[in-house]
């Protein structure tokens, strides 16, 4: 039994959900705060949340660019160094109430949700059998509904319990700091899952 469960953390299936894990999570909460935060503590008008929607897609025209990047860093270390600049752009986006602050926030956030993406459907690609890919995308959707779930199902009691005590301002930061819980137990498993690859794809740069 402990075998077993060794050998799938192991896998590199296994790295394909924690990024989609990792992904959904910071980017729902970044989405659900950020509509709240902008109104209530920024005070944005209709012009600045149109600024700040242009500013995040952006990255997402120069997704191409990790191609090059990935000529000079692996995927899986790249993929990595994503995941945690989404989670930091989402935590930090909430700490000042400025238009300035929060577009460079929404940038960052960005550029590693798009690299991230980009990269999750190379490794996907990859690393999954033909016959075995649409059953295992088919789960990984399904894992992304769920944590958009259990995020949203999360954050509103959360935010119940800010109002409640009058700390809604200084809260949404800490609430934030949840984009990067899945950055931190990523980076724990993908230690012991480096090792794994290395061997199973010697002399492969993917």
């Amino acid at each position: 039994m402990r075998m077993s469960l060794k050998t799938g953390l192991n896998e590199p299936k296994t790295l394909l959900f924690l990024l989609t894990i990792g992904n959904t999570v910071a980017f729902a909460t970044w989405q659900v705060l950020l509509n709240n935060f902008v109104v209530e503590r920024a005070s944005f008008s209709g012009e600045q949340i149109g600024i700040l929607q242009s500013l995040r897609e952006v990255p997402g025209f120069l997704a191409f660019t990790a191609v090059w990047i990935m000529l000079i860093l692996r995927q899986q270390f790249f993929a990595l160094v994503a995941l945690f600049t989404l989670g930091f752009g989402t935590a930090i986006t909430a700490t000042y109430p400025s238009a300035s602050w929060i577009y460079f926030a929404t940038v960052v956030m960005s550029i590693g949700f798009h690299y991230l993406e980009t990269v999750q459907t190379s490794l996907s690609l990859q690393w999954l059998p033909v016959k075995d890919a649409p059953y295992v995308m088919g789960q990984l959707l399904s894992a992304k509904s769920l944590c958009n779930f259990l995020v949203l199902g999360a954050l509103y009691p959360l935010s119940k319990v800010s109002k409640q005590g009058g700390t809604t301002k200084n809260a949404i930061p800490k609430e934030s700091l949840l984009a990067l819980l899945p950055t931190h137990l990523f980076s724990r498993r993908k230690k012991a899952n480096f090792r794994r690859i290395r061997r199973v794809y010697v002399g492969r740069k993917v």
